[in-house]
């Protein structure tokens, strides 16, 4: 049978294990930068406006979106301001994770920039889509540049899910693509008076 004092010797020597697991990766992760850029691109067959229509609106968002409600439909969504354009905003809470998007931006129908705060803010990132004509078809790149601050632990994980959130980033690009080149006519006003 194992005495109280050996015990309390192993409980110790955990504990400081544990405590240089976290300084470890505390150094390591002031080593990490606080900003992290992720990007993807598509080419679709289809005229910049028409693939801007569905890109505009946080709300049409959702029939492409890696966090639409076809892969997390237990995440609570609620839009506030207008229907598309600068100052609309989509806000969404689930079990680990909550956030706000709101559209800064909007150069039709080249550009579309967004903030996107994750968790009260502890992640923030400057985000946009860019549309270039390309030959008979629209060049989309998504970009977004997180900024996880001074704090180590945030910025290993911003490192750790940078790549899952690369995959999403294509995800939705290939869901849009496919969205767009099987839809007919532009389904909303995009006009510049309209997104203002």
């Amino acid at each position: 049978m194992e005495t109280p004092p050996k015990r309390g010797l192993r409980w110790r020597r955990l504990a400081a294990a544990a405590g240089l697991a976290a300084v470890a990766l505390a150094l390591a992760g002031f080593a990490l930068p606080r900003e992290r850029t992720i990007t993807a691109a598509v080419r679709i067959a289809a005229e910049p406006g028409k693939v801007f229509s569905h890109i505009v609106s946080p709300r049409r968002w959702m029939e492409w979106h890696p966090w639409g409600p076809e892969f997390y439909p237990d995440m609570r969504r609620e839009f506030s301001g207008p229907q598309q354009g600068v100052g609309a905003v989509w806000v969404f809470k689930e079990r680990w994770s909550s956030g706000r998007i709101e559209v800064t931006q909007v150069l039709p129908p080249a550009h579309v920039g967004y903030i996107s705060r994750i968790n009260g803010g502890r992640y923030t990132a400057d985000c946009r889509f860019d549309l270039v004509v390309e030959s008979a078809a629209t060049h989309v790149t998504w970009q977004c540049t997180g900024d996880a601050g001074n704090n180590p632990f945030a910025r290993a994980a911003m490192a750790f899910f940078s790549r899952r959130a690369r995959s999403g980033f294509e995800l939705g690009l290939t869901r849009l693509k496919r969205i767009v080149e099987a839809s007919g006519v532009n389904p909303t006003d995009t006009t510049p008076s309209s997104l203002h």
